[in-house]
């Protein structure tokens, strides 16, 4: 058996790097943007023709990983101040939730602060005073997720606030419903399987979220 080696002078050696190397970098690149790709989206929050805040929500996906996070805030100086800072934050490995977590400040105040993390068969679910509740099954959706698509074919999404499952009303095309235990309605709007608006109604006011243009 015969063994060919190929000798390159420095300036060949040079010009083959040049001409390959950019090719070996576009594959690569490839492939890891196929395995991890970060989504950013905006909506300011409107009371009437006010702007009172802004939901920002980031969706990342790392191979089997999906993280979402939705930050909201809101900050509103009528008779009274009444600030509110919102943080939920999801994990999902092959599209079952791993853990996640939800914590609400309503002016300096903890109202809520739960902590969710899957274990063998089950979830533990622990909320700001420490009380642990367990639910069994897998969780494959969230409320988080909302915000991103639609939610075809689904009848019901996982709150991350109040740790049971919600009934998902589909009222039209391409609108839903969610009647949250606090007796809060969201409307949720959608145009080509994107979220562009959410309607909220309250015992207070009504508030609706707009999408920012990318």
């Amino acid at each position: 058996m015969k063994v060919y080696s190929i000798k390159l002078s420095g300036e060949k050696l040079a010009t083959f790097f040049r001409q390959v190397l950019p090719c070996l970098l576009l594959l690569l690149s490839q492939e890891v943007f196929a395995q991890y790709q970060e989504k950013g989206i905006m909506f300011w929050i409107y009371r009437g023709e006010d702007k009172i805040g802004s939901v920002v929500a980031i969706s990342i996906k790392d191979g089997a990983k999906q993280v979402y996070r939705i930050e909201t805030h809101v900050d509103v100086r009528v008779v009274f101040s009444f600030k509110a800072d919102i943080v939920v934050r999801n994990t999902f490995v092959n599209e079952v939730m791993t853990e996640a977590s939800a914590r609400r400040v309503l002016n300096g105040t903890v109202k809520i602060n739960n902590a969710i993390e899957k274990q063998s068969g089950r979830y533990q679910m622990v909320d700001k005073d420490r009380d642990t509740t367990y639910y069994k099954g897998l969780i494959s959706n969230c409320v988080s997720q909302l915000y991103f698509k639609e939610p075809v074919n689904q009848t019901s999404v996982f709150s991350e606030a109040f740790l049971e499952h919600i009934p998902l009303i589909k009222n039209t095309t391409d609108i839903y419903e969610l009647r949250m235990p606090d007796g809060h309605i969201n409307h949720y709007f959608y145009n080509n399987g994107e979220c562009i608006e959410v309607a909220i109604e309250t015992q207070l006011s009504n508030v609706r979220l707009v999408r920012v243009p990318d």
